[in-house]
């Protein structure tokens, strides 16, 4: 009897696993949708089982379209690749009241969980509202300098640089080598020039990794971009999988980049409070706005709460001699 409710369970499970299956497989077919066969376990991420990039698979299944939308499966979850400028457009601008959050996901314990790549509504609303000051047209052309001073030393970084043969291309059978050599060189070029700009236009600090090619900021930032397994389970789980990551405790970034980034953060906060510097217009003054926007806010929330609760215990009465009585009010005048 035991063998027979055994086998029935398990003949149960995967006559429902196949129907599952089944009505995952069909989702875009059923709506009409172009659409990469799905594998049974990775759905349409099979570029986790090779070394080609997920940028090359994008390509490809536009190249093997060539349609306004393309449906494909995280995993067992449908999802859609949007190749349509217009269709992005009212996405992202038009429609966006309808596409507002985001499936990626960090735990509660993340400090990146407000981050504005990852916080949802209502919070990203008002982030957004509080940096778009920021990427204004006379904004970005005040930071013009900021980039002519990289690019200048940009390019006395490749003047300044002693192993030619990252530079040169030589003929014979180096020629591979060095094309290597050198496509990685660039690489790594570039990545210490965009540091540099983030890092100075983002929290005001002074880099100068394009230079030197070192700088602790761009040590931090090559850590964050070594994958290693653990780091792909994290970052996979917090995108594929955000319910597990509260229960796993998987972190967006390690502790020690975390710790080095919050510092930087905390540092040039307090710097330029204590020697009162304003109007940077960079994105942390922006976000030190958003902050104290915030306090003054509850500040302004608790004073209108104790006015109500006053007015409520008066009989709908409030006149100077019951406000000056209330003791937060009172401190709100004297500190004004």
């Amino acid at each position: 009897m035991f063998g027979i409710i055994v086998w029935g369970v398990i003949i149960s499970l995967i006559s429902w696993i196949y129907l599952r299956w089944r009505n995952v497989r069909e989702y875009w077919a059923r709506r009409g949708v172009p659409h990469l066969p799905p594998h049974p376990l990775v759905g349409s991420l099979t570029f986790l089982q090779q070394k080609n990039p997920v940028t090359l698979w994008m390509i490809d299944a536009y190249k093997q379209f060539k349609k306004p939308y393309v449906g494909i499966w995280l995993f067992w979850k449908p999802a859609l690749i949007i190749n349509s400028p217009e269709i992005a457009i009212n996405i992202l601008i038009k429609d966006f009241d309808n596409f507002r959050n985001r499936f990626l996901k960090p735990g509660s314990f993340d400090p990146f969980k407000n981050s504005l790549f990852t916080a949802n509504d209502p919070m990203w609303s008002s982030m957004c509202r509080g940096l778009t000051s920021v990427f204004t047209s006379s904004k970005l052309k005040a930071m013009q300098g900021l980039f002519n001073q990289k690019a200048n030393d940009l390019i006395q970084r490749i003047k300044n640089t002693k192993d030619t043969s990252k530079l040169e291309i030589r003929m014979c059978t180096l020629l591979l080598l060095i094309l290597c050599l050198k496509r990685t060189y660039f690489k790594s070029l570039l990545t210490d020039y965009t540091t540099d700009l983030i890092a100075t236009a983002a929290f005001g600090v002074e880099t100068t990794a394009t230079l030197t090619g070192e700088d602790p900021i761009r040590t931090v930032t090559n850590t964050l971009m070594t994958f290693d397994w653990y780091k792909g389970l994290c970052w996979s789980t917090i995108f594929f999988f955000p319910k597990l990551t509260e229960c796993f405790r998987f972190p967006v970034f390690s502790e020690s980049s975390t710790q080095f980034f919050k510092k930087v953060f905390e540092t040039v906060s307090k710097q330029r409070r204590d020697n009162g510097i304003k109007d940077v217009k960079d994105v942390l003054d922006a976000i030190l706005k958003l902050k104290d926007d915030d306090i003054e806010y509850k500040n302004k929330e608790k004073m209108y709460k104790e006015l109500i609760e006053a007015k409520k215990s008066q009989n709908g009465s409030l006149d100077l001699t019951i406000q000056a009585d209330l003791k937060y009010l009172n401190c709100v005048f004297k500190e004004a």
